[in-house]
């Protein structure tokens, strides 16, 4: 037999705190290029944990209603 797969139990995103960029890229429906630029610049709003860059969900909710026209 093989080694063990690093299996890790499956987490909703919905209920982490912290996205990754490409989790960002996903739900913005980016490329992953475009979201690291917005982290690298600034205009999206991000932690470092270590190496690790991470976007707080409750950040990226409100840069999309920063940035949302026409509603309300």
């Amino acid at each position: 037999m093989g080694k063990a797969a690093n299996v890790q139990p499956e987490v909703a995103a919905d209920t982490r705190l912290l996205l990754t960029v490409e989790e960002v890229a996903e739900r913005l429906a980016i490329g992953k290029t475009l979201a690291w630029e917005l982290v690298w610049s600034g205009k999206l709003p991000s932690v470092r944990i270590g190496r690790c860059v991470r976007v707080p969900l409750g950040a990226l909710e409100a840069w999309i209603a920063e940035r949302t026209e026409g509603i309300g």
